[in-house]
């Protein structure tokens, strides 16, 4: 028991001081609960929403293993890797 109070204390030591009073708050009651509102109520427009399911759908859901590097190619120019993948591929196959 001694030795996982020391680690704890180590732990703490490295903790920011915001960490710390987080920590040491009040459990949050039921009242405190039902009040709260999700962020899209709050924040609608920070809030990203997602597309939704396709009315007609043009795309099948695969499982593909790639080379790592390749991955990390199309990683590296941001959101739309995959939108990217596919019209390369795209471009190769006759008649797509």
């Amino acid at each position: 028991m001694r030795e996982s109070v020391n680690s704890m204390s180590r732990k703490a030591k490295q903790m920011s001081d915001a960490d710390l009073r987080a920590l040491k708050s009040p459990p949050l009651s039921d009242k405190f609960l039902s009040k709260m509102q999700s962020a899209e109520e709050i924040l609608p427009d920070l809030v990203r929403r997602s597309r939704g399911k396709q009315k007609v759908p043009t795309k099948v859901l695969v499982t593909l293993r790639l080379d790592r590097d390749v991955l990390e190619h199309y990683k590296s120019g941001g959101r739309g890797w995959q939108t990217r993948i596919n019209a390369d591929l795209k471009k190769l196959a006759p008649g797509a």
